[in-house]
């Protein structure tokens, strides 16, 4: 009985250690996307500046 505690207890840990990590890899994937997507055109107007001058 404690050995088979003890492996779901491990089993438990490893499943919220990959549960971590797979939110924080797809958390970062999608701070990348909508960084790129959504902040960049406000960064940098549509207009263009060379067909002024």
């Amino acid at each position: 009985m404690i050995e088979l505690n003890y492996i779901l207890g491990f089993i438990g840990a490893a499943t919220a250690v990959v549960s971590v990590l797979v939110i924080g890899t797809f958390a970062s994937a999608g701070l990348i996307f909508t960084g790129d997507h959504h902040h960049r055109p406000h960064f940098r107007p549509h207009f263009r500046p060379h067909s002024r001058a």
